[in-house]
C-alpha cells in the first residue's frame, strides 16, 4: 500500500476483521504471517531480498494503478514475488491508455490478454491508445480476472460537500510584508543571488507569505539572509526581515478565532507550515479554544493520542499536511484551509480526511483567503475552473493526471509583472484545465465502454497458454515473462 495508508490498513483489518497485521521495521520481520507495508519499503534491498525468498499465500496491492508501467520497480517487484494468489485493488484501472490495463492484468494472469503485440493488434486503435476496437471481446477476457463494483451498484453514497470563502483584509503591517516579498521574488537581484535554486526559494517565499508572516520570517532569517551579504539584495532582505518582525496582529488568525468563539462545532484547521501551526496554537490558547496539534514530527503513538484527544474533548485539530493522508477523521465534518496548497491534490487530500465513507453529515470546507493576494487567483482556479469542491471523491487525480500545477503556477507568477497580470494568466491557464476536465469525462466514457458489465464468473475466451483458473480478482499468481 502507499506509505500514507499502511497504518490505516492495519487498523481497518483489526477493527473490521479481527486480524492483527504487523508493520515490519526490519528485514527479519517480513516473515510474520500477516504483514502490511508500503511498496517503497518492500523495494529496499534487504527487505526485497527477504521477500523474494518467501512463499506467499496471498499478496494484496492497494492503489494498484501504480503498477501500470511494467518498466517500474513496483511492477517488477510484484511480478517477482512467489505467491499463490494476487489481489489488485484500484478505483481507476484505466487512467491514460489500455496498455496500463494490459500491464496490470499480465501481473494477475500472464497471457490472459495475449502478448503485448497481439493485444495491440486486437484492441488498440492505432490513432488513439485510449480507444478499444473490440470492447465486447475485451470484457469477456476481463471477466475471468476482474470484479468491478461501482458506487451506484453497491449502494455507496457520499454526503454532499459545500465550500465557503471567508475573505480577510490583511493588517497594514502584513500588507507591507506581502508587497515586499512579492516584489523581491520578481526582482533581478533575487535571480542573481539565488541563481542555482531560485525557483525553489521563490516557491517557498510565495507559499509562506500566504500562510503566515511567522513562517516567512524564519525563512528570511535562516535561509535568505545568509546568502546575501551586501548589495541591493541584502538591503531588500533586511527590509523584509524588519517588516516581518514588526507584525503584531494577524488578520487571518484573528478572524479564525472570532469564528471559533461563535461556533462550538469541532473543526480541523489545515496549514502547510509548522511555524504557522505554532502561531495558531498561541492564538487559540489566548482565545481559550481547546485544541490539539498533529504534525509529521510526531511519533505514531503521539499522532494516535492527538486523534483520540480530538475525538474526545478537543474542539480543534490544528494539522499540517501529514494529517491530509491516511488519517480517518470522519467524526468531524468541517475543515478550514488556513492556507491553500498550490497542488490541488493536497487540497483534495485534506477534504478526504472527513469526506469519506462513514461521514453522515454534509461536509463543510471553509477557505480563509487574504484579499488582493495571489490566493484569490488560486482559489478561483480550484473552485471555478477545476471545480474541486464539487468533484466526486477520487476524480481530481484522474483529471489532472501528470499536470504539474505547482510548477505551472510558479512559471506564470514569475512571468507576470504584477498580481493583476498573474490573475489574468491564471484564468487563461484555468481554461486549459477545463479542457482536461472534459478529457476526463471522455476517459470515463472509455472506462464505461471497456469495463461496464465486467464481473466475476463469466466465460472468457481461452488465452493462448493454459493457466490455472482464477477466483474473481484473486488470481493464482504466475510470474510474467
Amino acid at each position: 500500500a502507499p506509505a500514507s495508508l499502511v497504518s490505516q490498513w492495519r487498523d481497518e483489518m483489526e477493527t473490521k476483521f479481527d486480524l492483527e497485521f504487523h508493520i515490519p521495521t526490519d528485514a527479519s520481520e517480513w516473515s510474520k504471517r500477516l504483514v502490511v507495508a508500503s511498496i517503497d519499503s518492500a523495494k529496499g534491498a534487504r527487505n526485497q531480498q527477504a521477500l523474494l525468498k518467501m512463499q506467499h499465500e496471498l499478496v494484496i496491492v492497494d492503489e494498484a494503478h501504480n503498477l501500470k508501467n511494467h518498466r517500474t520497480q513496483n511492477w517488477k517487484l510484484v511480478n517477482a514475488l512467489r505467491k499463490k494468489f494476487l489481489l489488485l485493488l484500484s478505483a481507476t484501472p484505466i487512467q491514460n491508455d489500455l496498455i496500463e490495463l494490459f500491464n496490470m492484468i499480465t501481473l494477475l494472469r500472464p497471457g490472459q490478454l495475449f502478448t503485448l503485440g497481439q493485444f495491440k493488434d486486437a484492441f488498440l486503435d492505432p490513432k488513439d491508445p485510449r480507444k478499444c476496437k473490440d470492447p465486447e471481446r475485451l470484457k469477456l477476457l476481463l471477466k475471468a480476472v476482474m470484479v468491478r463494483n461501482r458506487r451506484t451498484e453497491v449502494g455507496i453514497q457520499f454526503v454532499p460537500r459545500r465550500a465557503a470563502t471567508v475573505n480577510v483584509d490583511l493588517e497594514p503591517e502584513e500588507r507591507r510584508v506581502y508587497d515586499l516579498a512579492t516584489r523581491f521574488v520578481r526582482s533581478p537581484e533575487f535571480a542573481q543571488v539565488y541563481e542555482d535554486n531560485a525557483r525553489l526559494v521563490a516557491m517557498a517565499i510565495l507559499k509562506q507569505v500566504s500562510s503566515s508572516v511567522q513562517s516567512l520570517a524564519f525563512t528570511v532569517d535562516e535561509k535568505l539572509a545568509p546568502r546575501a551579504k551586501d548589495g541591493p539584495a541584502a538591503k531588500a532582505i533586511a527590509e523584509l526581515r524588519d517588516a516581518c518582525h514588526a507584525v503584531k496582529k494577524v488578520g487571518k488568525a484573528e478572524r479564525l478565532c472570532d469564528q471559533l468563539r461563535q461556533d462550538a462545532e469541532k473543526c480541523i484547521v489545515f496549514t502547510q507550515y509548522r511555524r504557522t501551526q505554532t502561531m495558531l496554537e498561541e492564538r487559540l490558547k489566548l482565545a481559550d479554544v481547546s485544541f490539539v496539534s498533529f504534525h509529521g514530527e510526531m511519533s505514531r503513538p503521539e499522532k494516535d493520542a492527538a486523534v483520540a484527544a480530538f475525538r474526545s474533548d478537543r474542539r480543534v485539530l490544528i494539522a499540517t499536511e501529514s494529517a491530509g493522508q491516511g488519517v480517518n477523521l470522519q467524526h468531524c465534518r468541517r475543515i478550514v484551509n488556513y492556507d491553500l496548497p498550490w497542488n490541488p491534490m493536497r487540497v483534495e487530500q485534506r477534504i478526504g480526511r472527513v469526506h469519506r465513507l462513514g461521514q453522515t453529515q454534509e461536509v463543510q470546507v471553509v477557505n480563509l483567503i487574504a484579499k488582493d493576494t495571489l490566493e484569490v487567483a488560486l482559489l478561483d482556479l480550484l473552485d471555478r475552473k477545476i471545480e474541486l469542491f464539487r468533484l466526486i471523491v477520487g476524480e481530481l487525480d484522474m483529471i489532472l493526471g501528470r499536470t504539474r500545477v505547482e510548477d505551472d503556477l510558479l512559471d506564470i507568477y514569475l512571468g507576470s509583472k504584477n498580481d493583476d497580470e498573474f490573475k489574468k494568466r491564471v484564468d487563461k491557464y484555468g481554461d486549459d484545465l477545463v479542457a482536461l476536465r472534459k478529457d476526463y469525462e471522455a476517459a470515463k466514457a472509455l472506462d464505461a465502454r471497456v469495463l461496464d458489465g465486467v464481473g466475476g464468473g463469466g466465460k472468457a475466451p481461452a488465452p493462448p497458454t493454459p493457466t490455472p483458473a482464477l477466483v474473481v480478482a484473486a488470481a493464482p499468481a504466475k510470474k510474467a515473462p
